[in-house]
This record gives structure tokens, C-alpha cells and sequence, in this order.
């Protein structure tokens, strides 16, 4: 099976400000060679665009459901765009 490079741009609710989540992200991120950018927003929520491996990335869209120990995820919102390779690696942005 042939895979493709995908975007993805999630939209995390819940407790995951001051919990780690962006870190966390990153982490999982580049443990599967996706680049991108994490950033919290200033209603709260976490948002992540996510570049790469399309398995590799719906495999992180699964992890951002859960999140890390101390989150509490109550929703994620996915949005799937044209795959752009405007990143070079994955980082943490301030909003």
C-alpha cells in the first residue's frame, strides 16, 4: 500500500493548557518524522498542523485524543488540507 504525505490541523479541547500538551506533541511528533507547529490558543484550546506520513499522522490525530497523563481531552476537531512541506521539522510557536 502506497502512502501519501497529508495535513492535518487539529483543534484539542479540554484541560490541555499548563498540562505539557505541547511538548507532548512535539514529542510524539517527531518520534514519527512530522513536522508542523503546536501552539496554545487564547481560548484555551491547543491547535497542531501536522505534516508528513499520512499514516503517521492520523497515528498522532488518535494520540491528541487522549493526550498526555495530566490533560484531560474533551474533543478534537480535524481538518485534513492540501499538504503543503512549508516545515522544516516540528516546533512549539507561541500564539
Amino acid at each position: 500500500m502506497h502512502s501519501q504525505e497529508i495535513r492535518a490541523q487539529v483543534i484539542i479541547t479540554g484541560k490541555v493548557q499548563g498540562v505539557g500538551f505541547r511538548a507532548w506533541v512535539q514529542k510524539v511528533a517527531r518520534e514519527r518524522s512530522l513536522s508542523g507547529e503546536v501552539q496554545n490558543q487564547s481560548d484555551g484550546t491547543v491547535k497542531a498542523i501536522l505534516e508528513g506520513d499520512d499514516l503517521m499522522v492520523k497515528e498522532v490525530l488518535d494520540l491528541c485524543k487522549d493526550g498526555p497523563k495530566a490533560a484531560r481531552v474533551d474533543r478534537t476537531d480535524v481538518s485534513f488540507e492540501q499538504f503543503v512541506g512549508e516545515y522544516d521539522g516540528f516546533r512549539i510557536t507561541s500564539s
